[in-house]
């Protein structure tokens, strides 16, 4: 789960369905405003693994391991709303999880099967990403995280 900046919306990834739930907080209580597939059109795997959002709130991540994915959605500025805009191959094996990277520049995976991890080059006006064209092997990573 992540949170918009000010805390008044979720943005909650559900495993087991592979969707991306959207809530927002209505005082004390929390109300579901929206539920969108990770990947629409496609099997669901039961996978989804990670959910990151970009430095300024306008692109969330996430990954879906079993079609070893990296989706991208656009917030909606106005209804707060989440779009389906692509996904990309990860460059592996089961994404368990992914991270962005200096200021959100790049986005790495961790692929955990094919034991690799793998950079991704992202567009700050789209949010898409190009494949960089560099893996580094590693034993089956599960967990990233940028330490500054």
């Amino acid at each position: 789960m992540v949170f918009n900046q000010d805390e008044s919306l979720a943005y909650i990834l559900c495993e087991l369905t592979e969707e991306l739930v959207v809530a927002k907080r209505d005082h004390l209580d929390w109300k579901i405003v929206q539920q969108i597939e990770l990947l629409p059109n496609s099997e669901t795997g039961e996978a989804a693994a990670a959910i990151k959002m970009s430095n300024d709130g306008r692109f969330l991540y996430t990954s879906s391991r079993a079609q070893s994915k990296i989706s991208l959605f656009e917030v909606d500025p106005n209804t707060d709303l989440v779009a389906f805009k692509n996904a990309f191959d990860s460059q592996g094996d089961f994404p368990r999880d992914f991270e962005l990277v200096a200021d959100g520049e790049w986005l790495i995976t961790a692929n955990q099967r094919s034991n690799n991890l793998a950079s991704f080059k992202v567009n700050k006006e789209t949010g898409e990403l190009n494949f960089s064209g560099h893996t580094i092997d590693i034993g089956a990573p599960v967990c990233i995280s940028e330490v500054l």
